[in-house]
């Protein structure tokens, strides 16, 4: 009893994502696979789109759903891995029998009418009969949990838009870099150049008033006098 997970990750040209995410989705339901959950973010002008699938499918039909991916997305990666859930599916069998015999017995002893019972008797064993049952239904559930897990492979796919690099492109252009570059250099070096404007001025407010009222009232004392 393996549980194996596929993680896939796809790229799609921009102006495809959504059809392929579509027809990959379109596909799941022709083949024994269980759509789980699924999400499309289209293109807008301050992010790229995305999209993913997550589901379920029967080993046998593992295969189709990855070859009609190759055929609409270009794989650029794949995560597989798998938990050996043997040990755990054959506690769980194993309790569950437990359990089905104990209720059984409960169910009997409120069958017969030869044994003498009290009501106080009788209603003790409706209880456990009822917490016997209670548990067994947990305990099936865990067990179609585990079924569900080994049955089919759980895989995820995330699609993403096909990021472009062209050969010689501005990217690796060592001038436009510079020009980029001396740009930066120019931006940092006009934000301190507003920050120190921004932090002397008051000063100089604070200070330059009075010094020039002083140098005018002095100026003309010493115009007075000459006269």
């Amino acid at each position: 009893y393996l549980a194996v997970r596929q993680d896939l990750n796809v790229e799609v040209p921009p102006e495809q994502l959504a059809d392929a995410w579509g027809k990959v989705r379109d596909l799941c339901g022709t083949l024994q696979c269980e759509l789980l959950s699924s999400s499309l973010l289209r293109e807008t002008p301050q992010q790229p789109g995305n999209a993913m699938l997550e589901m379920r499918v029967v080993p046998a039909d593992v295969d189709k759903l990855l070859s009609g991916l190759a055929g609409v997305a270009k794989v650029v990666s794949q995560n597989t891995t798998s938990e050996d859930k043997t040990a755990e599916v054959i506690d769980v069998e194993a309790r569950i029998k437990n359990r089905v015999e104990f209720r059984d017995s409960l169910r009997l002893m409120l069958r017969d009418t030869v044994t003498k019972r009290t009501m106080a008797d009788l209603l003790a064993i409706q209880r456990t009969l009822s917490d016997t049952q209670a548990e067994l239904d947990a305990i099936a559930t865990q067990r179609k949990v585990l079924e569900q897990q080994t049955s089919k492979q759980h895989i995820q796919i995330q699609f993403t838009p096909t990021r472009t690099l062209s050969q010689g492109g501005s990217s690796y252009n060592p001038m436009m870099r510079a020009l980029r570059e001396a740009g930066s250099v120019l931006a940092e070096s006009v934000g301190v150049l507003i920050t120190f404007v921004a932090a002397v001025l008051p000063w100089l407010l604070l200070v330059g008033l009075p010094l020039g009222w002083l140098v005018r009232v002095l100026w003309r004392r010493r115009r007075g006098a000459r006269t």
